[in-house]
């Protein structure tokens, strides 16, 4: 809904459409009866081109959501490369079968995620999701030029750390090679919340230690408090 509007599509007739009965009976249909969905909604009108003020329809679809939010996982480097800078990436649009075609080859990997880099060989963020460092007393994220999606929870979780007294750097671009200085790293999303990462591939390997399952834990409590 944010990503229509901020390029200027009304869609406030969808809303009395997405009920939580319809949503209901579209996550039935597609046999998903137990676990966590991802809900895709695709506006678009006859020629798939979103224009203010033209009359638009929707499609649905779910698909099941890999990682269960507590155990951590290990993600796959994406094998697309973003553009720094493209705007596109900052809002949720069509056109990125990519990252399905990278989720399928992470899987057969045995990866739970896959996390994307930029042309300078920056972090961008995970398939659906934000991506976080932990270092002592602080968190990293990369910034929105990166480019990245800003997300909704990204926007909760800098505000948990900072009322946590927690330093966030969200504005300074983040070369792969900062992981080696984390002491931790999780992805988040709306509907996983944290998801702690275990390692990136064969790349990097984190240790969880009490300090940084303190620090998600104290977040992710956060989160469900606001």
């Amino acid at each position: 809904m944010e990503s229509c509007s901020h390029v200027g599509v009304s869609v406030n007739h969808l809303r009395t459409a997405i009920t939580p009965t319809s949503i209901a009976q579209l996550v039935a249909n597609q046999g998903l009866t137990t676990g966590r969905a991802r809900l895709r909604i695709a506006v678009f009108n006859e020629n798939h081109q979103l224009e203010s003020g033209e009359s638009i329809s929707f499609i649905a679809a779910t698909w099941p959501v890999l990682g269960n939010g507590h155990d951590a996982i290990t993600v796959a480097l994406g094998e697309t490369k973003r553009q720094h800078g493209d705007p596109r990436y900052n809002y949720k649009m069509l056109g990125r079968s990519y990252v399905e075609e990278d989720l399928d080859a992470a899987a057969k990997r045995h990866c739970g995620d896959v996390i994307f880099l930029n042309n300078r060989g920056e972090l961008c963020e995970g398939a659906y999701s934000n991506i976080w460092l932990i270092e002592p007393g602080r968190l990293l994220t990369p910034p929105l030029s990166s480019p990245c999606l800003p997300g909704i929870t990204r926007a909760r979780l800098i505000s948990a750390a900072e009322d946590a007294g927690m330093e966030v750097i969200d504005e300074a671009p983040l070369p792969l090679e900062a992981v080696h200085k984390a002491i931790g790293m999780f992805l988040s999303s709306s509907i996983r919340g944290i998801q702690p990462v275990g390692a990136i591939e064969d790349y990097h390997f984190f240790a969880e230690t009490q300090e940084t399952e303190a620090i998600t834990t104290l977040l992710a409590n956060r989160l469900l408090r606001t």
